[in-house]
This record gives C-alpha cells, sequence and structure tokens, in this order.
C-alpha cells in the first residue's frame, strides 16, 4: 500500500490539549486514596492538559464532603478534600475540569435518590444555599490559586442530566423528556453560573455534559440563548462551553459530534463557544472478552489515532477538546495494571506517550481514505514533521490484515533528519504479548519473572539518522493488525 505525506492548502493546527485529558468517577477516592504517586509521575510524562471526575459535591467516601448543616440549618463547608484533589492535579501538570456534582445530602430535594457513587441525584432543596455554596467555594478556590489559574479552568454543571442514572429528573431515552426535571435542571444551571460568575466573570461556565439525549441538550441550548433567567429574570444565561459524551465507532462518534455542532450553531450567541467532548472511548460493554480487549489491548491506541485522523479529517466534527474516561490504574479502563505491587503500563500509556509532543499543522495522509482500515495523518512544524500510520478494524472480532506499506514525504524541511521510530502492536509496547510469551497465569508468576515483566515494559522505539532526496523520502515497513507507528523527523543542519 502507497502513503503520501503531501502538503495541501491549510493544515488543521493541533496539538496534544485536544486528546490529551483524563477523568473517572470517584473525585477523592481514586485521585488521593487508589492512584499512588509513583503512577501519577508517570501519568505527569504524558503532557495532559485537563482532567475532569465526577462527585465533587458529593458526600461518602468517593466525593469532595463540601456541605453539611448545623441544628439551626446555617450552611456549613468543608474544602478541605477539594484542597487535597486540585493540589494533586496541579503538582501533575493537570487543570481540573470541575463537575459541580453531585447534591450534598443536606442540600438535596425530597428523598435521596443514590447514583452507583452514593452520591445523591436530587436537585437542590433550597437554590440561594445552593448558589451560596457554589460561590463560596469558587470563591475559596481562586483566593487559593489566583485567578490567573483558575479562569483557565471550566466550571460544569452535573453530569449526563439526561439519564436518570445521574439526575432524578432525567429519562429513558425513548421516553419524554421530564418537565420538572427540565426546569429545576436550568434552574440549577441558572444559580450555578451566577454564583461562579459572581467572583470574577472571567471565570468559565457551562455543560450540560449530555449522555446521548439530544433533545435534552437542545431545549439546554435554547434555555441560555433564549429563556429567562431563574436567578436574573433576564434572557439567556452565562455560558462559555457546551459539553457532551460520546462512546461507540468512530464513524458514529463524529456523526454525533457533526450534528451536536450543528445544533450549537444554530444559537448566534453560542457559535463561538468551546466545545468539550469530555468523555470518550470505545463502545461501553458487558460483554468481558470485548471490553478487555478493546481497552487493555494494542486496540485502544489505534482507536485513538482514528478518532484524531478523523477530526483532521472532518472539520464539522471538530471538539475544543476530547477526554478519556477510565482510571489511572487498575479498575475501569485504566493506563496501568497492578500485580503483586509491580505496576505495569498498558498499550494506551504509550500511544498518548508517543503522541505526546505532537504540534503543528496536520493534514491526512494521500493513497488512502479516511474509514480504510491502513491511513493515517502527518504533522509538520518548522523542521519538524510526525507521521502517524495505523492499520485498524474497529470490528474487535475482525483484525485488520497485515499489510507492506511505502510512505513517500515531499517537501520536506531538510535533506538530513533525526528519525525516532515508535510501534505498537500485538507484538511491541505491549505487555500482554509479554504475558502470553511467559505461557504462565499471571497469578503463578515468580518473583523474577514479574521483574523480567518489569524490564520488558516499554515503548518500542527505533533512533537512526536518514537522508532525503531533493526533500524527499521513502520509508518502508509492515503494518500488523490493529497497529500503529508514529515516525518523528527532526531536521539536521549541515
Amino acid at each position: 500500500v502507497l502513503l503520501l505525506a503531501e502538503k495541501e492548502g491549510k493544515g488543521f493546527y493541533i496539538s496534544s490539549s485536544l486528546w490529551g485529558n483524563i477523568g473517572y468517577d470517584p473525585f477523592y477516592l481514586t485521585t488521593i486514596k487508589e492512584t499512588p504517586l509513583d503512577v501519577w509521575s508517570e501519568i505527569k510524562k504524558l503532557n495532559f492538559s485537563y482532567i475532569r471526575c465526577h462527585n465533587l459535591l458529593s458526600d461518602g467516601e468517593w466525593g469532595g464532603n463540601v456541605y453539611s448543616e448545623d441544628e439551626d440549618k446555617n450552611s456549613v463547608y468543608d474544602f478541605s478534600r477539594v484542597d487535597e484533589v486540585i493540589d494533586r492535579f496541579l503538582d501533575v501538570g493537570l487543570k481540573p475540569i470541575l463537575e459541580m456534582d453531585f447534591m450534598p445530602d443536606a442540600l438535596a430535594y425530597g428523598e435521596i435518590v443514590r447514583n452507583y457513587s452514593g452520591g445523591a441525584i436530587n436537585w437542590p432543596s433550597d437554590y440561594d444555599k445552593w448558589w451560596n455554596l457554589i460561590y463560596t467555594l469558587t470563591n475559596h478556590l481562586v483566593k487559593r490559586y489566583g485567578i490567573d489559574e483558575v479562569k483557565d479552568w471550566y466550571f460544569e454543571i452535573w453530569n449526563e442530566p439526561d439519564l436518570d442514572k445521574y439526575y432524578i429528573g432525567g429519562g429513558a431515552r425513548n421516553k419524554e423528556l421530564n418537565k420538572e426535571g427540565l426546569m429545576n435542571f436550568f434552574k440549577m444551571y441558572d444559580y450555578f453560573a451566577d454564583a461562579v460568575k459572581s467572583v470574577d466573570s472571567e471565570l468559565k461556565v457551562g455543560g450540560p455534559g449530555i449522555a446521548g439525549r439530544e433533545d435534552f441538550l437542545k431545549r439546554f441550548l435554547e434555555h441560555v440563548a433564549r429563556e429567562r433567567n431563574y436567578k436574573t429574570g433576564e434572557i439567556g444565561s452565562s455560558i462559555d462551553f457546551i459539553s457532551w459524551h460520546t462512546y461507540g465507532n468512530i464513524d458514529g462518534i463524529l456523526k454525533k459530534n457533526i450534528r451536536i455542532n450543528e445544533m450549537i450553531d444554530e444559537y448566534p450567541k453560542l457559535r463561538n463557544k468551546e466545545r468539550l467532548e469530555d468523555e470518550w472511548g470505545p463502545s461501553i460493554t458487558r460483554e468481558r472478552e470485548r471490553e478487555m480487549y478493546t481497552t487493555s489491548s494494542e486496540y485502544f491506541p489505534a482507536f485513538l489515532v482514528k478518532m484524531i485522523d478523523g477530526l483532521i479529517y472532518n472539520k464539522d466534527a471538530r471538539p475544543t477538546l476530547f477526554l478519556k474516561w477510565g482510571r489511572p490504574i487498575n479498575g475501569w479502563r485504566p493506563f496501568f495494571i497492578e500485580i503483586r505491587g509491580y505496576k505495569f503500563k498498558l498499550p494506551i500509556y504509550f500511544g498518548y506517550e508517543v503522541l505526546k509532543n505532537i504540534e503543528g499543522e496536520a493534514f491526512s495522509l494521500k493513497g488512502t481514505d479516511f474509514g480504510d482500515e491502513l491511513h493515517g495523518f502527518f504533522v509538520s512544524n518548522k523542521n519538524e514533521i510526525w507521521v502517524v500510520v495505523y492499520n485498524f478494524n474497529e470490528d474487535w472480532r475482525k483484525k485488520a490484515s497485515n499489510k507492506e506499506v511505502k510512505l513517500f514525504l515531499k517537501d520536506l524541511p531538510s535533506d538530513k533528519f533525526k528519525l525516532t521510530e515508535y510501534l505498537i502492536d500485538d507484538s511491541h509496547s505491549n505487555i500482554r504479548y509479554v504475558l502470553s510469551e511467559m505461557g504462565k497465569k499471571v497469578k503463578d508468576l515468580t518473583e523474577e519473572e514479574l521483574k523480567t515483566l518489569k524490564k520488558k515494559n516499554v515503548c518500542f522505539k527505533i533512533e537512526r539518522e536518514v537522508s532525503a532526496v531533493n526533500k524527499e523520502l521513502t520509508l518502508s515497513f509492515e503494518m500488523n493488525g490493529d497497529s500503529m507507528r508514529v515516525f518523528h523527523l527532526v531536521g539536521i543542519d549541515e
């Protein structure tokens, strides 16, 4: 298969801030209790930008435990857990998307309804107390971290309020929208946004982080753009970004992004707002074999680069950023697994690692089309070129066929380069492969075998010098199924 890297017109300027974002459910528990400092140190190396977590306001083990009331029903605030978590984020170079949920028990309306996290999914019983909680917390954060830092954060209302497992006013996808639930959500948002902006107008507010009900999002956009504000009485609500979530195949994800971008653009007030795809990943499934393969093997990094390629290919599908949902270590869709105290990087870690320094004008490769098994993109920045090639079939039961590839690069900035090549496939940068070669079950591994496994848990990398002829270069290589290669060329001055 022949591929051509050749600039045509103006490219899409990208950097790792587009894809280098992460999140998970337990705001406090996972950040402080479940993720060791050495894992956070490794996460820091990935040059991530933003992190988002559920349960900042929730009571219980997962949450921030920020609010209670004394015997006279006066509000009592405690932001010590929030400070501890945000300190950890900032220490490893992450800025927070502060997802304001779920409702503190003492502020929940009616009988408390909880989701799997233990957080209350009720709307507030007292909207003035809700406003005061958000204002007091936001003001505390600005005083502690400074407005120059906090103005880069995102203050987001709730998580997936279109679903009744996250908000009592949500509902099933095939049912009519809950009118009372919508009214209270809009009111909750208006008080929330006003409270944040009352601290400083530069702070960014938005939401609603829907799961899939685009009719819910449409009503939310209609409210913030054209309806009367429950807090101020004026028309419209403050909003700086709109957020939503996508899981599934890349084609479906891109089509959903296009629909939502078009929906947002129907409102002139909203056209210049940021767009956060702040949960993203392969299809969620209870089928264990499928879930394990698509999230812990070479499949996931190939899925990641196909997503980036799709955004380069289709400008109408682009968000400001998209964010991988999954824990740092162990549990749901992690970067690391732990075996008897030894921590091992999964292929998705290496996928983000080899992409972390990419920045520049991006173009699709020619020779095949986006949607074919073999495709990719290249990024140009002065005397540096990155070429990303993947060979990938999203049907987890049908790997892409192995392919011989010739890659032609034209109009290069130099005739001599330092070339670094990275490979992630079924036998490179893959802890699953090393384990299979040992031929033993994990529980039967000896201490020495675990040490050997640790030494081999590295990203495959080759460095060499290459010469171009008349600013053109040809690279030949093989691509296994569900694989990705990255070529990083840095021009050498003669």
